[in-house]
Formats: structure tokens, sequence, C-alpha cells
């Protein structure tokens, strides 16, 4: 009797391994050399409806124990807009060619492991539309969508400095996903896919996550973005160069060299909704003739402020984002409106009156329960 109750025991065990489950927990690794388990992991980017570890089973999204046409049918996403807790904001901006560090925990999937899944723990994919504005909304779609990476579920799952084999069940793995070059501007739905399929092929059992990404015009290009209000002075600038990595305080982005007399600032991306006193990011395009700040504030109609965010910018043109701290609890309603304005460095936080702006954008916004973007909806 004791040795049949430890045979079941041990055989839970196993199962317990093998039908554990997984999702993206990162789409944007910043410590992508050092990192071995989610407590050590540093993130800025998050998955659609992230809600952190707290709740692991709300972050899933699981297709099993269905027919084919059942299957078909089931939606793609857990969250089939592009919303986005406060806390764990949306993939950043990304020029094509450049790449993104997606990260996931193998849960005991792996070929270490012992015993392994009978069928190996199979592809992971990360799929596509490859078309801006466009959405993988049912499993058929994203089983027939075209993939931008596939590679065995636990090969990444080893130590970038060592080569190590990271723990089976709560060690981190990391892909690479890069933007192809030649990628159109848009925003742009990306699905993370592991059909797992335990014991056969036939019988379903795959996960996704979902994110978005906001590709912008490939560097060098002719960009005039989102027209600002009448009353704005922007203008478009041409200019060819290499591009550079560039930082900011409270913020990342790109810049690019030129030579311009004309200072620009373009809303590229912002939330249409916003929780009061969360952070969230908007994304800049910008002309700088001189090295710059980039401030972005948020407005009621009777101009009383509940939020800033300033990034300092060289000379040249690029894009920025800026971490906007919502603060002063702002009301939920509408008749809000972001505000980017390029300034001279260092006078942003004691003109009230804006009278040094030397260009400007505006763009509505919402207040309420969740930051939210319209990306892909």
């Amino acid at each position: 009797m004791k040795s049949s109750v430890l045979a079941l025991f041990v055989l839970c065990q196993c199962l317990a391994l093998v039908y554990g489950h997984s999702w993206l927990d990162c789409v944007n690794v910043t410590n992508p050399n050092t990192v071995t388990n989610l407590a050590n992991m540093q993130c800025n980017y998050y998955p659609r409806s992230y809600v952190g570890r707290s709740n692991p089973d709300a972050n899933m999204w699981k297709v099993e124990g269905m027919s084919q046409a059942q299957f078909n049918s089931y939606p793609a996403c857990r969250n089939a807009d592009a919303v986005y807790n406060g806390n764990f904001p949306r993939g950043r901006a990304m020029y094509p060619g450049e790449s993104m560090t997606i990260a996931y925990t193998p849960n005991g999937h792996t070929t270490w492991m012992k015993p392994p899944p009978p069928r190996g723990p199979q592809n992971m994919y990360v799929k596509w539309t490859g078309v801006a504005g466009t959405t993988l909304r049912t499993m058929a779609d994203v089983v027939a969508a075209p993939s931008i990476l596939t590679v065995q579920f636990d090969q990444p799952c080893h130590s970038r400095t060592t080569g190590a084999q990271l723990d089976p069940s709560s060690g981190i793995c990391q892909a690479d996903v890069r933007i192809p070059l030649g990628t159109p501007p848009g925003n742009y739905q990306l699905v993370w896919y592991w059909p797992f399929r335990f014991a056969s092929a036939s019988v379903i059992e795959d996960y996704t996550t979902c994110w978005d990404v906001t590709v912008l015009p490939a560097a060098g290009s002719v960009t005039t973005g989102t027209p600002p209000p009448a009353g704005s002075t922007s203008t478009s600038t041409t200019g060819t160069a290499t591009p550079t990595s560039g930082t900011g305080t409270g913020g990342t982005g790109t810049n690019t060299p030129v030579t311009t007399t004309s200072d620009v600032v373009i809303i590229a991306r912002a939330p249409t909704t916003i929780a009061a006193n969360s952070r969230f990011d908007v994304t800049v395009a910008y002309i700088a003739s001189v090295p710059r700040d980039i401030v972005v504030d948020v407005l009621d109609n009777q101009y009383r402020w509940y939020g800033k965010g300033i990034v300092n910018v060289p000379a040249g043109k690029g894009t920025v984002i800026v971490s906007v701290n919502g603060q002063n609890n702002a009301p939920m309603g509408t008749g809000y409106t972001f505000k980017a304005w390029n300034v001279e460095r260092g006078v942003a936080g004691t003109d009230g009156d804006w009278t040094k702006a030397i260009d400007q954008d505006f763009r509505t916004l919402t207040v309420g329960a969740a930051t939210r973007y319209a990306d892909c909806a």
C-alpha cells in the first residue's frame, strides 16, 4: 500500500512538472547577460494586461481540450485589445533591424528535466501579420501567420555568459526578437506562440502571449508623424546619417546627427487613456538644432497640471521615449491633453506658461481606471 501511495506521489510530482505552464513575463529585458531567474531580472516593458507574479495564472492564455474547429476560432490573445496596466507599460518604439529580448520561464519543459516530456519541449514561435494596424485574432490566424522567430522552446534557457543550463523550473529563457529590415512604420501586434501538445500533435495544448510595438521610420527617412494642431510651428526636415544610441534623463531613444536650423517635436505614440498618478510612456519624434529638453505635460482643459516627463536630447533628429509620472489625482473623465514641447535645456521646470517653447504638439486623452493604448485594437 505504501509503495502504491509513493508511486502515485512521484507520478503526481512528475505530472506537475510536465504540465507546468508558460507565458512571457517580459518583452524587453535590460540585463540579458546577468539574469538567471525572475528575482534578478530587470524589465521595463511587458505583455498586454500583465499583472506581475502575484497572480501568475492571470498572465497565461492556455488553449486546450477542444476540437480543431473550436481551436481555429478560439481567441489568439487573452485580451484582444492593446490594454496595459499602469505599472507594466507597453513595449518601446523600435526601428527596423532593432531587437528586443523577451523572457519566459520553462516550468520544467527542458530536455535536461528528468524525465523529459515524451515529445520534447517543441518549438516556440513569435508570429505577426507583418502589416501595420492588423491583428491575429484567432488561433487559426496565429498558426497561419509568418514567424519572425522560431526556436526550440528550451534552447534559450542557458546563461548568455557561461552557456550553463539554467534551472528547468525557475530559470529565465531569453530570446531576441528582431524587427525585420524594411518593415514599414506603424503599430504591430506580436504573438508568442508555443504549441506544447504534450503527448500527441493532435491533442491540443497551446499557449500564447500577445504584445505590441510601434515601428518607426527607418533612420534617415522623411516623416512628419501626426500633424500638430493649428497654431503649432512644426515642420519636417530631411537628413541622412548613421544612427547612434542616445539616452536622456527619464527616457531612452535614438538620435541621428543632422544639420538643421528648425526645431520640431511630434507625438508619435501615446496612451489614449491613463490611470491617475500612474507611470506611462509617450514616444516623441524630434529635431533639435542644439541640445534641448523634450517635455511632455498632462493638462486638463483649464490647463491644470497632472503630470510631467523630461528627457535631454542631443542636437540632431530622432525619437525618444518620455516616461511621464502622473500626479495630483486627476479625476476620471475626458478633456485632458498631452502637450509635448521642445525647449532650451534647463528651463522647463520654471517656465509655467510655456513661453519658451520652441515647438509643441498635442494629443487628447482620457483619465480612466487603467492605461490603454489604441494600437492594433
